[in-house]
């Protein structure tokens, strides 16, 4: 398994260039900006352990506050206690804290503002020109991890990609996907097969 220390792990440029046998595509990935994630952006995106988020609770001021997800994956909440955060959105997650507000209140209504981002990190490993581990902001695809990492490396010959994704809580559990790079590249809607934090994009021999 690919590790990196975190002085390697490397902040993504807005533009890539990426090598293919037989041509070049570019594509652009929007990954700096406000420390704020657009509200799109939260609904794709699955928190977790380090991330800020702010749990508001309208018309309640001493339901809402800002808090951190800690690394067992969990927040603690007013009246609720502690309550798991890691890999839900931010909709999903309202979603759970105001169903269990209601044992206390009567229609609540939740937002959850995605404040910071320190848990998003995504790994390129195999035949890539720069392996290493990527911090990211919002939602990136396999395409665009790939370019990321400098592009194809010139002996690549295969179209196969593999995502490894981690298995819910605390599982070892290693979730496999297999992609036809090719297809990605060429199909609009292949190629918009998009990252979970903590994935390992691998393109083997």
């Amino acid at each position: 398994m690919f590790c990196a220390s975190r002085q390697t792990i490397r902040r993504g440029r807005t533009a890539y260039r990426l090598a293919f046998p037989t041509l070049f595509i570019f594509t652009f990935a929007v990954l700096a900006g406000s420390p704020h994630l657009a509200r799109s952006a939260q609904e794709e995106y699955h928190l977790g352990a380090g991330d800020v988020v702010w749990v508001l609770v309208w018309k309640e001021p001493d339901l809402s506050q800002t808090v951190v997800i800690r690394p067992d994956g969990k927040v603690s909440l007013p009246l609720i206690g502690e309550f798991p955060a890691e890999g839900r959105t931010a909709r999903e997650l309202e979603s759970a804290i105001a169903a269990k507000l209601r044992d206390y209140i009567r229609d609540p209504v939740v937002n959850v503002i995605v404040k910071e981002i320190n848990s998003s990190k995504i790994y390129v490993i195999g035949k890539v020109r720069k392996p290493d581990a990527y911090l990211v902001r919002g939602s990136i695809t396999v395409v665009e991890a790939i370019a990321m990492a400098g592009g194809l490396r010139e002996d690549s010959r295969g179209n196969k990609v593999i995502i490894l994704r981690n298995g819910k809580g605390n599982s070892s559990y290693k979730q496999r996907i297999e992609l036809n790079l090719k297809r990605m590249m060429t199909d609009e809607q292949s190629g918009q097969v998009r990252l979970q934090a903590s994935d390992t994009v691998y393109v083997p021999d």
